[in-house]
Formats: C-alpha cells, sequence, structure tokens
C-alpha cells in the first residue's frame, strides 16, 4: 500500500473498526500484529496507543518502509521468518491492489497463531456512488477511493465474502464503513449535528450495505 493513504480515525471508518477490534484480541497479552500492506504505520502504531502491541509490518514500497516505525518490517511475506506467528493480522484495502487476492488472504493467514485473527477491508464497487456514475455512463479512474487506478479487482459484498470462504477462512463478523467525508471537508465536524448525521449514514450501511456501505470489513479465522 503506498504511502500517501491517509489515517482515518473517526467511527465509521477501517482504521477505527481495526483499532477498536484488536483491543479485544488476546487481551493481556503484548499482541503481536502483522500488518501486509503496513502503508506509514498508522494503524500499527495506534493499536499500540491501544494495548500493549508487537508490531510486525510488510510494505513493498521502499520509501514508505524506511519510515515505518515497527519493532520489525519486511519487504515481502516471503520474507517473515519461517514459523513466525501472530495473533492479530492485517490486510486493510490490501488485496484489491494484488492480481492474486486468495494467495495473499491465505499467506497471511498461514502466518496466524492458532485462534489468530485476520481482519480486512475492501473497497464497495457497488456504492451507489459507482451505480450514480454508471447511470450517467461514467466510469473514471481516480488517484485513491473506489476507484483507484492501482485497484486491480473490484468487489462487491457477495463477491468479497466468496474470495475469503475459498481461502479457507471462516468469517466470524462483518462492519461496513462509510465515505471518509471528514477528509475532504475537514469543517464538517464543527457543522451542529453532524454526529447525527454521522449515526444515519453509519445505519444506512448496516441497513443496505451492498448500496450504502462504502468500505466492506471482515473478521476472520483459518478455519
Amino acid at each position: 500500500m503506498a504511502a500517501s493513504y491517509r489515517w482515518k480515525p473517526f467511527p465509521g471508518s477501517p482504521h477505527h473498526w481495526a483499532v477498536e477490534q484488536a483491543r479485544g484480541v488476546e487481551p493481556g497479552t503484548t499482541l503481536r500484529v502483522l500488518d501486509v500492506g503496513a502503508a506509514t504505520g498508522y494503524i500499527g502504531l495506534a493499536i499500540r496507543d491501544a494495548r500493549p502491541a508487537f508490531l510486525a509490518g510488510v510494505e513493498p514500497d521502499a520509501e514508505a518502509r524506511a519510515a515505518l516505525r515497527y519493532d520489525r518490517v519486511h519487504e515481502s511475506l516471503d520474507a517473515v521468518p519461517e514459523g513466525e506467528r501472530f495473533g492479530l493480522a492485517l490486510l486493510l484495502d490490501v488485496i484489491e491492489h494484488v492480481q492474486r487476492p486468495r494467495e495473499l488472504l491465505e499467506q497471511t493467514a498461514a502466518c496466524l497463531e492458532p485462534g489468530g485473527v485476520l481482519l480486512v477491508s475492501v473497497p464497495n464497487v457497488a456504492h451507489w456512488s459507482v451505480r450514480f456514475a454508471l447511470l450517467l455512463g461514467r466510469f473514471e479512474y481516480a488517484a485513491s477511493g473506489t476507484l483507484d487506478r492501482t485497484h486491480v479487482f473490484f468487489f462487491t459484498r457477495r463477491s468479497f465474502l466468496r474470495t475469503l470462504r475459498e481461502a479457507g477462512l471462516e468469517v466470524e463478523s462483518e462492519s461496513f464503513a462509510v465515505a471518509p467525508a471528514e477528509l475532504a471537508l475537514p469543517w464538517l465536524v464543527r457543522v451542529p449535528g453532524w454526529g447525527l448525521f454521522r449515526h444515519v449514514r453509519r445505519a444506512a450501511a448496516w441497513l443496505w450495505p451492498g448500496l450504502c456501505a462504502y468500505q466492506l470489513l471482515a473478521r476472520c479465522r483459518k478455519r
């Protein structure tokens, strides 16, 4: 994952979800975390702020890798020492960037200790914004977002869950993220009633995830 990807700490984002999930994995221990596609490491550092954690990162981009403040950093999953195991692995907005997402899921899951947790997130190509653009005859790639020009695969909720199952994973729970409006328009957080509107957006994503979820999130274990 490129280092330019931005930290999204607000409720309703995959980053906030991942940190909250990490709090409950192996409580009372120093959690061993493998962050695949670590970018600048904002996720791992937030997890370590929330609880004791050992952080190992996998990041192919040399510039981002050099800046990572993790306990250990690798260029690829193949460089992770054989036999090393983790209680939590992260694949956040990563598998849509690779040619073989199922293989990456399998390889990451193989690094988990028995009972370990894998958190995965992907953009939802069936989000209403993409559907509306298609009605207008538009399918335009962009520098970021659902139609990021570096995306190789596009996932709906159904195809995402199918890919996880085919990789030998059991989905323990799902969650659904909303579009990061606060990044594009930071002043929104000061608007009266924005907090309530945020709750409405999140409720819509849960009620109609295929249409209203901007990103699809899954907590998995190996079958």
